[in-house]
Formats: C-alpha cells, structure tokens, sequence
C-alpha cells in the first residue's frame, strides 16, 4: 500500500464502518468461541496479529491478551508505534519470525488479498504453524 494509504486507515481505524464491524466480528468470535487456555481462567491469551497495519485492531486486542504485531511495510509500524504499540516486527505473513505455537490466536485482516502476498497458501500455512492448536501451553 501506498504510504497515503496507512496515514488514512490510522485516521479511520476507531470509526469507520469497516473497523467498527471487523471488532464487533472479533469480539463476538472470541467471546463464543475462547481458545482453550482462556477457558481455564489461568494466563492471558499471546495473539498475533499478522498484517497488523496501522494497529489499530491490534491495539484493540490488547483488550484479550498480550497482543504481538508484525507488518512488512516500515510505514505500517511507525503508526503502529504512535500508538503506543512495541510488540512489533517487521515481516511478511508468509514467513512468520517465531516459532512453533508461540499463539493461542492468530489474526489477519484484509492481508491475504494483497498484491504483497505472493502465496496464500504458504501465509496460511504459517499462521498455522505459529497458533498454539491444542492448547497445551
């Protein structure tokens, strides 16, 4: 995306229709349907947000957990940075930088659909990879 592109979704990300509705999706979603480890009542939930964006959602999910975010687009952090975000990196969906099972949820939106993604099936297969599937942390 182009750099106008961040600094629009930064200004819009707390009314727009589209991000009120994409947390009213979420919320419901982790409401209904908790990851295991979240049930036990025992520690917060360890999210990514893969194609956190201008960090909007991502700080929204602190809300849930500890909340990680990573971006490919250096414009995407430093707002993600403004606000207040620092569990950041730098890295594309496709090659996720931590290990196996290191979150209880993975999220991303509108991320798979971009030009930058050469290989969806390669994104999802890391989002796979990194989500803690059993619980079992």
């Amino acid at each position: 995306m182009e750099k106008e592109q961040y600094d629009l979704m930064f200004a819009q990300e707390e009314r727009h229709w589209w991000y009120v509705g994409m947390r009213r999706i979420s919320t419901a979603l982790l409401q209904r349907y908790p990851p295991l480890v979240d049930q036990s009542g025992g520690r917060p939930l360890d999210i990514l947000d893969a194609g956190c964006g201008s960090g909007g959602m991502t700080r929204y999910l602190g809300g849930f957990g500890r909340v990680a975010g990573i971006d490919y687009a250096p414009e995407a952090l430093t707002l993600s940075k403004q606000r207040g975000l620092t569990r950041l990196a730098r890295a594309s969906v496709g090659t996720i930088p931590f290990r196996d099972s290191s979150f209880d949820v993975v999220t991303s939106f509108d991320v798979l659909y971009h030009l930058n993604v050469d290989d969806d099936q390669a994104a999802l297969t890391e989002i796979h990879r990194c989500c803690d599937r059993a619980g079992s942390r």
